[in-house]
């Protein structure tokens, strides 16, 4: 079973902290991602998820951050952002 954390989202080495607990999915507020934590949580071998985006704009931009996946209430307009 995946453990997917949220432990110490909001500091900066928020991927780092998380390895020794052996998580293999991060998922922080959207409001603390950034380019860098997502390359982080990569070089880890980690999936970054993000909670939440809900609106085009949180959509496109969590894409181009390259973020794994997106917890969001409506799949179908996600799906739609990214067909754009």
């Amino acid at each position: 079973m995946w453990v997917c954390s949220l432990y110490r989202q909001g500091e900066p080495e928020f991927a780092e902290a998380n390895i020794p607990l052996g998580v293999r999915l991060l998922q922080p507020a959207h409001r603390v991602l950034t380019p860098e934590r997502v390359q982080a949580a990569h070089r880890a071998g980690m999936v970054m998820g993000v909670f939440y985006g809900n609106t085009y704009t949180d959509y496109r931009w969590l894409a181009r951050l390259g973020a794994d996946g997106i917890l969001t209430d409506f799949p179908d307009a996600f799906l739609e952002a990214l067909r754009r």
